[in-house]
């Protein structure tokens, strides 16, 4: 329901966690056949369409293996100041992503 909502803003970008394959997002884009294996290119492209949203589904029981996919997609983002509008982590705040990726604020 709430991505429904978000899709008539923009773009979304959903991730689930048992739909993950590779270990980088340049695997996982190649496994989809995607045109941007650059994730700078696929977010501007995503920004330039309207209020692009970032959605991952089961973020707590990702891989191991795959959690560069995921680090990868925020670090990019994070990188790129056109793509700080706001962030979110709904059930578990961001000090559980955080610790869960090893990633520092």
């Amino acid at each position: 329901m709430v991505a429904a909502e978000a899709a008539h803003l923009g773009p979304i970008l959903f991730l689930k966690s048992d739909r993950l394959t590779g270990k980088s997002w340049v695997e996982f884009a190649a496994t989809l056949g995607l045109k941007h294996r650059k994730l700078d290119d696929l977010l501007a492209e995503m920004g330039a369409t309207g209020t692009a949203t970032l959605y991952i589904d089961g973020i707590d029981r990702i891989n191991p293996n795959q959690k560069r996919i995921i680090l990868d997609i925020l670090n990019a983002i994070e990188a790129n100041p056109g793509n700080q509008s706001s962030r979110t982590n709904s059930d578990s705040g961001a000090t559980t992503c955080r610790r869960q990726f090893s990633i520092t604020s």
